[in-house]
């Protein structure tokens, strides 16, 4: 049974896109500290309490500088089932769409910047307030509102279909959730977590402006993956990772200077008219722009794999 179960991880880790690869990770981690919930919990509960410790945020500064890899470790850590399945469901929309608009990866940077500006953000809560330092944070939510600010602000027009609703635009959902951040806040429930969330809101904000004026924040940590993924491929004899030809293109709708690899042959597509032939950058650019008219939804199965596949390769 568990021989099968190691066999999909693998293969989610070797070929899964990074949202399927951060959902998978933190179920793992989620599932650990349930299966050792239960096992310590009715023999020794203060031992529990001291693992989950070395994974969440401390609020006292003294208490966080002894444990400062849980910057990291926190965004990744749960506890409760609906905590986890509401961060995992925001992080596949808000993921997927950053995905298909921006590149995979740029999703994993953005989840992790986002993560530590809502950190900074609860950090600075904690130490100005007389209870902060004996709160502690933990979750992905400060990655996904990251994410989502980006989302919004990228594709606004993009609509989700949610149940009950149905189909809603990106930039008023965003909205809703800042707006639930500030009625948490004016009634002082959870109020590191909203402050938190309003952190990796602004770090969103930061990340995508930057991008659109040519600072990529998010290249640096993806030349340090790149460095650590090259190292694991030659001490474990595995081919190193291809460096792939980028070419520079402009989408003058969303206003932004993506770099992506593609090939320069012209390619002919689902959308040829005439014996018209398209290139690469031309179709992607007709893709982005069908789905600000309409929604990602509304994209054949052609369009659809051709954007994943572009996305892939960026």
């Amino acid at each position: 049974m568990l021989r099968p179960i190691k066999d999909d991880i693998n293969q989610v880790f070797s070929a899964g896109n990074m949202v399927t690869k951060l959902i998978v990770s933190n179920v793992i981690l989620f599932v650990f500290f349930l299966l050792l919930w239960i096992l310590l919990t009715n023999i020794s509960p203060s031992t529990y309490e001291s693992i989950l410790g070395f994974f969440r945020i401390p609020g006292g500064l003294i208490s966080f500088i002894k444990k400062p890899w849980t910057l990291f470790t926190y965004m990744f850590t749960h506890e409760g089932f609906w905590h986890l399945l509401w961060n995992m469901m925001g992080l596949n929309i808000f993921g997927r769409i950053v995905g298909d608009l921006l590149g995979d990866k740029r999703i994993l940077p953005i989840y992790i910047i986002g993560g530590l500006g809502a950190a900074f953000t609860f950090l600075l809560w904690a130490n100005l307030t007389p209870t902060g330092t004996n709160a502690y944070a933990l979750g992905a939510s400060g990655s996904i509102m990251a994410l989502a600010a980006v989302a919004a602000i990228i594709a606004p027009e993009y609509q989700i279909r949610l149940l009950l609703i149905g189909n809603v635009k990106l930039m008023y959902i965003v909205i809703a959730f800042v707006l639930f951040d500030l009625v948490g806040l004016a009634s002082q429930t959870n109020t590191g977590g909203h402050w938190g969330h309003i952190g990796g809101l602004i770090t969103g904000i930061l990340i995508i402006y930057g991008i659109k004026n040519g600072v990529d924040s998010t290249d640096g940590l993806n030349k340090v993956f790149d460095k650590v993924e090259d190292l694991v491929s030659t001490s474990s004899n595995r081919p190193a990772r291809k460096t792939k030809m980028k070419v520079e293109y402009r989408s003058k709708k969303l206003g932004l200077d993506i770099l992506k690899p593609f090939t320069q042959n012209p390619r002919e597509t689902e959308n040829s008219r005439f014996g018209q032939v398209l290139s690469d950058e031309e179709e992607l650019n007709r893709i982005l722009e069908k789905i600000k008219k309409s929604n990602y939804d509304n994209l054949t199965n052609t369009e659809k794999a051709f954007l994943s596949k572009m996305s892939d390769n960026k």
